[in-house]
């Protein structure tokens, strides 16, 4: 594998933190994943991930099944007696998680939307070739951003009522300019024992990173209107404009 992610030049490494649900991808056909494989069915893949639409009982109770002997074989490996798992996907289906994990506690990270749209379509129009059965063009990627996005923030509001006092949310920004301050908040809001403990760790990760530069980008209002129609109830509730970082051309 690369030993950098090619949409953000992200270290990266088997032994590194990674999505579970790459793992699931494996053991279940489920998967949000899979349409990877095939991005023409990216809807399709989405309802069964997210609702289990049209799946029968037995094969629901599979995905409840095979995840968490995932997560179990995880937390074997990593010697701990929690373990913190990050999907996309886990934004849609809050409430497969309380059902399953009634005990779990949530942070959520909002980015900017303009940042989103930008990184996510970089990242999907690297990755997808390399996977896919299906040739899709960039169009097609393009709007597979802005659909999934919608669909994954319509399923987060309607269900995060569920673990409202398990949860917090947080600014990407604020975790970017002011991370050791944004970690002690999460830690004391949820209750986490250890910061102090991991406080050198935070420290000396941050001090390996300082000199990362982060991708700069190229939006044009035609792109900023469509982000806007789509988007624009989401930019207005979390409050973002455009970042400095994106240069916008006529």
């Amino acid at each position: 594998m690369p030993d950098k992610r090619p949409s953000d030049n992200v270290k990266l490494a088997m032994n590194y933190p990674q999505e579970e649900e790459f793992g699931f991808m494996n053991c279940n056909p489920n998967s949000i994943y899979n349409f990877c494989y095939f991005p023409k069915n990216f809807q399709n893949y989405y309802d069964r991930a997210a609702h289990n639409t049209g799946l029968s009982k037995n094969e629901i109770e599979l995905i409840a099944i095979d995840y968490i002997k995932l997560l179990k074989k995880a937390q074997i490996v990593s010697g701990k007696s929690q373990i913190i798992v990050k999907s996309p996907i886990n934004t849609a289906r809050i409430g497969f998680l309380n059902r399953n994990f009634p005990e779990a506690k949530y942070i959520h990270i909002v980015r900017n939307p303009y940042s989103v749209y930008l990184s996510a379509r970089k990242f999907f129009t690297n990755l997808l070739p390399t996977l896919w059965f299906q040739e899709v063009s960039p169009d097609a990627i393009d709007a597979m951003v802005l659909e999934l996005y919608t669909r994954l923030y319509e399923d987060y509001f309607r269900q995060k009522d569920l673990i409202r006092n398990r949860l917090i949310e947080v600014r990407f920004e604020d975790l970017e300019e002011s991370p050791l301050d944004t970690l002690r908040k999460i830690y004391t809001n949820l209750e986490i024992k250890g910061y102090e403990g991991a406080l050198p760790a935070f420290q000396n990760y941050i001090s390996q990173h300082k000199d990362y530069q982060k991708n700069t980008y190229l939006i044009s209002e035609n792109e900023i209107n469509r982000i806007n129609n789509q988007w624009g109830k989401y930019i207005k509730h979390w409050d973002y404009n455009i970042p400095k970082n994106i240069k916008v051309s006529a």
